[in-house]
């Protein structure tokens, strides 16, 4: 990244850590926050307790976290995608191709309704020392 060293008084890091690994994205980003700044991450639940020992291994104190449950993401995400989806589904019915692309996304919405523990994320709220 083309940032400054220390330049940062916080970064906020939703759903992009797991591109890179969480470790990896504590370890670098930590250069740019300044003394005493932020970070919050954004994460998937699995591995919760080996993240959280994680953040003290790489220079950051862990101020909270908190799960997202799953009702949220129905209410939120999921449930509206299924209501979009269906909307879709008429406005393209003559299009294989993106017919296609919507079938993927619903089997994703069956998945957390089969599963919906599996689908869980996380925030860590960390600060630099």
């Amino acid at each position: 990244m083309k940032f400054s060293d220390e330049s940062s008084d916080i970064i906020w890091a939703e759903g992009v850590i797991a591109i890179i690994d969480f470790e990896r994205g504590l370890k670098e980003w930590r250069r740019f926050i300044k003394p005493n700044g932020f970070l919050v991450v954004h994460d998937e639940i699995s591995n919760i307790n080996k993240k959280r020992e994680m953040v003290s291994l790489c220079g950051y104190k862990l101020i909270d976290t908190f799960i997202i449950p799953k009702e949220v993401w129905w209410k939120e995400y999921y449930g509206p995608l299924e209501q979009n989806i269906k909307e879709l589904r008429i406005q393209y019915r003559n299009d294989p191709t993106t017919l296609r692309m919507l079938d993927r996304e619903q089997n994703e919405v069956e998945e957390f309704k089969k599963n919906p523990r599996y689908h869980g994320s996380v925030f860590f709220i960390m600060q630099k020392h």
